[in-house]
Formats: structure tokens, C-alpha cells, sequence
């Protein structure tokens, strides 16, 4: 692809919709609705934009760290209530009665693929910060069967893998859950590159 034809890279609509405390949820136009609240998933996606922004020399150190702080603050919140939550209210801070009647599995997903990101591929100011954030993930999303949240599971176990974090213990409490992800997954130092994923019979309906 010839990028000379493509715009400019510009993050000023998610610099606006990024309040003092995080990312919020919808804008009304391109002005931020602050009524909307804030979610763990999109504020897991700004951070992963940030940050690969940030890889590629496309945004510089200033603004990252000011944005990235803002979305693992976010993050932290949600991943820190019992249970783990997805909607934060914008006034209070707070979790919303939206947390109750959804199902969550997928945003707790894309935490864990965006905070493996910033494990492996952030700053050193923000490694640690990640690494503690993983422990809170529920464990209980590598159970899963919807198609969606498997993908960003795997999505952030590649990443991990990558940068040699792996294969884990089973009893680990973030490492990759490579065994826990399905049973025919398996992937050890004389398996890599070769690795199989789940057979289509552990996969919901929904996915098909």
C-alpha cells in the first residue's frame, strides 16, 4: 500500500474524547457525551492505540504517557470492584446497574489483551502497573465458549508468547492461559509455529 495516499495520522478526536479521568463511552457527533459514562473495553483499545501509536514513533512520549495513565487508571478501577466490572458512571466513578444485566466476558477479554500489550511492549513505568492489573482478570473468561472473547484471548497469548512468556503453569493467575483456553490447545517449546487452536466443535453457534 502506497501510504503516501493515506490522512495524516491524527488522535485528536480521542485526545477529545479522553476526559481527566479516562475515554468516554459515545460522542454525539464529535462532541463527547459525558452522560455516556466510561467501559473497560474502550478505554483496553484506546490504551492499545497508544501504545502501538507510541511503538511506531507516531505519537510522542508526553501525550502517551498522559493518555496511557489515564486508560490503565480507568482499567484499574473496574478490574479492582467484586465483581469485575465494564461501566463506570462519568460523575460518580462508580459501577452502573448496566453491569448487571450484561454479560462481561468480552471486555474482561480485551483487558487481557490489552494489558499483556503494555506487559511486553510498554514503557518500563507502565510494565508493573500491567503485570499487576493481569492478576485481576477473572479467570473464569478462560472458560468461555463465545467466539469473540476466545480471539482476544488469543490475541493477547500470541503477544505473550511472542516475548517468551509461555507455555504457563495451570495454576497461574495471569499468566497465557494456553490449557485453560480449550483442550485441544496445546503449545510447548517443540510445538511453536505448529500450534493448533480450538477444533470447531468447542465453538459456539454464535461464531458460525
Amino acid at each position: 500500500t502506497n501510504m503516501a495516499h493515506w490522512p495524516a495520522f491524527n488522535l485528536s478526536h480521542l485526545e477529545d474524547m479522553t476526559d481527566d479521568f479516562a475515554m468516554l463511552q459515545f460522542a454525539e457527533g464529535t462532541r463527547p457525551d459525558q452522560l455516556s459514562g466510561y467501559t473497560l473495553d474502550d478505554n483496553s483499545r484506546a490504551l492499545q492505540v497508544v501504545q502501538q501509536s507510541y511503538n511506531m514513533k507516531l505519537l510522542d512520549e508526553g501525550l502517551y504517557g498522559e493518555l496511557a495513565k489515564k486508560y490503565l487508571q480507568l482499567i484499574n478501577v473496574c478490574l479492582s470492584q467484586s465483581p469485575t466490572v465494564n461501566y463506570l458512571s462519568a460523575e460518580t466513578k462508580s459501577p452502573t446497574s448496566q453491569n448487571l444485566v450484561e454479560e462481561l466476558s468480552d471486555s474482561m477479554a480485551r483487558a487481557f489483551y490489552a494489558l499483556q500489550t503494555i506487559k511486553h511492549t510498554g514503557s518500563d513505568q507502565y510494565r508493573n502497573t500491567a503485570i499487576n492489573l493481569l492478576k485481576r482478570v477473572p479467570t473464569s473468561i478462560h472458560e468461555t465458549t463465545h467466539i469473540r472473547t476466545m480471539a482476544q484471548l488469543l490475541l493477547g497469548a500470541v503477544i505473550a508468547l511472542e516475548n517468551g512468556d509461555g507455555p504457563p503453569s495451570t495454576d497461574s493467575t495471569y499468566s497465557v492461559p494456553f490449557l485453560a483456553l480449550c483442550p485441544e490447545f496445546r503449545l510447548g517449546p517443540a510445538t511453536r509455529g505448529t500450534h493448533r487452536l480450538c477444533n470447531s466443535s468447542t465453538i459456539s453457534k454464535e461464531g458460525q
